[in-house]
């Protein structure tokens, strides 16, 4: 009995021992993830703030920037589309991570990128099969589609966040979405890279559509971090905004003020002792400005 009672004792430290380094190692990942998107932030999505730190808003501001809503409620306006789409097969500035289901898909360079960017951190961690199955698409595109394939397939054009350039469609090449470990990843750690699954379970009440896994928008950071924390979609997250005015969230050693401003209230923005800006409309009646310091 007591042999027993030592090898039982052998194998609970083993297994304490194994939890923790994995969880160590998890924390560690987590860790390096968030660090690697704070300084995507800091190359690319921000501004340096200008020394007399002001602002002024425009009413043009609310249908421009990263954090715009795209539902049946609040279309688009027809020219709100990005400048550096291109076409993702004939593209060779970087080497792609993903597949392609097809030789016709169009994404902008600055997403192409990100999206690249955050496949090649997945794919460090596991044998994953990306791919590609729809990225933007014109406002004739989206009308044909939706004329062609009707509206349980397809929205009009104008009310899909593929005609706005920063939303894109993934899949698995080895099974469907639904089931794939690809799908699993995006909903666990895309908000690491900026990026939000648009239209997840439980949420169609909301958002006006089903469960979508393959769908996925980019918000951006620190945006996404909250939505991720928070368990918030897009429709939330700025209905938040506008009632509590002020977020404040810390990710990684960096903590970033994200502010809502109506734009019939704030001609001229004040910002705060900040040291980078970040300014985005929301489709409806206000501008979001966010701000950090390093």
């Amino acid at each position: 009995m007591k042999k027993w009672g030592f090898f039982l004792a052998i194998i609970l430290f083993l297994l304490i021992a194994i939890n923790q380094y994995l969880t160590s190692n998890k924390a560690n990942l987590l860790k390096d993830d968030i660090e690697y998107a704070n300084e995507e932030n800091e190359n690319n999505d921000f501004k340096p703030i200008p020394s007399n730190r002001n602002l002024s808003v425009e009413e043009d501001m609310i249908n421009d920037g990263q954090l715009l809503l795209v539902n049946e409620e609040h279309p688009l306006k027809k020219n709100t589309i990005l400048d550096d789409v291109v076409n993702v097969f004939d593209y060779d500035e970087l080497e792609k991570e993903f597949g392609l289901i097809d030789d016709d898909i169009q994404l902008s360079i600055d997403l192409l990128n990100r999206f690249n960017d955050m496949i090649h951190e997945a794919n460090k961690e596991g044998d994953f099969q990306f791919l590609l199955t729809s990225g933007y698409r014109s406002w004739d595109a989206q009308q044909t589609l939706y004329q062609e394939k009707g509206a349980d397939y397809a929205l009009p054009a104008g009310y899909s966040e593929h005609n706005f350039g920063l939303a894109l469609d993934v899949g698995s090449q080895a099974t469907t979405m639904y089931r794939a470990k690809e799908a699993q990843w995006l909903e666990e750690k895309a908000w690491m890279y900026g990026f939000i699954l648009r239209y997840p379970e439980n949420k169609s009440d909301i958002t006006g559509i089903s469960y979508e896994p393959w769908h996925i928008r980019y918000v951006g950071l620190p945006h996404s971090a909250v939505m991720h924390k928070k368990n918030l979609v897009l429709e939330e997250y700025l209905k938040l905004l506008e009632t509590e005015k002020t977020i404040d969230f810390t990710l990684g050693d960096v903590t970033y003020h994200v502010r809502y401003y109506p734009v019939h209230d704030s001609k001229t923005i004040t910002l705060p002792d900040d040291d980078y800006y970040q300014i985005s409309g929301d489709n409806k009646e206000g501008v979001i400005v966010t701000t950090y310091s390093l």
